[in-house]
């Protein structure tokens, strides 16, 4: 198992392994976006644009007006977010609104804060190559139907580097 955890690893992907006595294993296997075609849902963090596939968005909810990021209280469930913008040091939205996008991740559920959020779109998705390694939030690039260029986003890195750096600030 040990070599197989490493490759995977070496491809940016993550596996967990949970078993219980009497009932047996669950081996998870995530592994990022290559080349392939998969619903999106393309969003906007002021005038940029991101998207995430669709088999890693578990709901979306507007925020309520003044929701930063922190601990949100998702249906009796409280959901670490994380605002988007921060993620590629934008500057704060100047946005009256904002939602909420829950997401799934290996440990469970995580919110994204974006400004808007477009109508779900098929796309083929690129690999950025070697450049983007250091941005394991990045999975690769899509052309949306409008013909602007969306950065494919990961919802495992994004959790994984915005907690790091939560927990560099602490």
């Amino acid at each position: 198992m040990d070599v197989v955890k490493r490759n995977i690893v070496a491809l940016r992907g993550s596996i967990v392994i949970s078993s219980r006595k009497g009932q047996g294993s669950t081996i998870s296997v995530r592994l990022p976006l290559t080349v392939a075609v998969v619903p999106v849902m393309p969003m906007a963090c002021g005038e940029e644009l991101f998207a995430l596939p669709l088999d890693s968005i578990v709901e979306c909810l507007d925020l309520p007006a003044g929701g930063s990021g922190g601990i949100v209280d998702v249906h009796g469930e409280s959901v670490p977010s994380f605002p988007v913008a921060e993620l590629f040091d934008f500057p704060p939205s100047t946005s009256n609104r904002h939602c909420l996008v829950v997401v799934a991740h290996s440990r469970g559920k995580a919110g994204l804060i974006v400004d808007r959020l477009f109508d779900t779109v098929p796309a083929v998705i690129k690999p950025l190559g070697k450049l983007f390694a250091a941005f394991p939030f990045i999975a690769g690039s899509t052309v949306l139907n409008t013909g602007k260029v969306a950065l494919i986003l990961d919802a495992e890195g994004i959790v994984r580097t915005m907690t790091r750096q939560k927990e560099i600030r602490a």
